[in-house]
């Protein structure tokens, strides 16, 4: 009897360490696109309009949706926090380890920097990321999001990490 105790405690623990050593963890997050987001209730018309606002550099590409006095909803926090960002990194990589085309099996959270944020809204972050196994066109492109134009100048674009944990 104790030796089938013994005998299920080791695996228990070879399980959780093969586990762990793997890379094997739960998605802490889930990454929808802006319009995705807006249009499931995650993010409001105000939201989107501020992410636009803070993406673009202020009022360019909106000016007829936007007064000059406009002030978007302050980035709350200013700055990511480390643990956040670095589940969002992870969260990427992920991802790409489980793509469905051309999965990255090697691909770390190191791989993967947070180029841009644009504000944490209840449980979404808006960012832009970028990795060393995605390259982007230089062509410019406009999304428009509850007519809220947003600009980007390559392939990549903002997402919304919605904490996925936290929820």
């Amino acid at each position: 009897m104790k030796s089938g105790k013994l005998l299920a405690g080791i695996l228990t623990v070879i399980l959780c360490v093969g586990a762990s050593l793997c890379g094997c963890r739960q998605s802490a997050g889930t990454f929808l696109s802006l319009r995705e987001a807006y249009e499931s209730g995650y993010l409001t018309k105000e939201e989107i309009r501020s992410i636009a606002f803070h993406h673009n550099g202020g009022r360019a590409y909106n000016e007829d949706i936007m007064d000059e006095d406009y002030a978007p909803l302050p980035m709350s926090p200013a700055e990511l926090s480390e643990s956040v960002a670095l589940q969002i990194r992870e969260d990427v990589a992920l991802s790409l380890r489980s793509a469905q085309q051309s999965p990255v099996p090697e691909a770390s959270a190191d791989d993967v920097c947070i180029a841009e944020y644009c504000g944490t809204y209840g449980d979404c972050v808006a960012v832009m990321t970028k990795n060393v196994y995605v390259m982007y066109t230089d062509a410019e492109w406009c999304d428009e999001v509850a007519g809220v134009s947003i600009y980007y100048s390559d392939g990549n674009s903002l997402k919304i990490w919605r904490n996925t944990l936290r929820s």
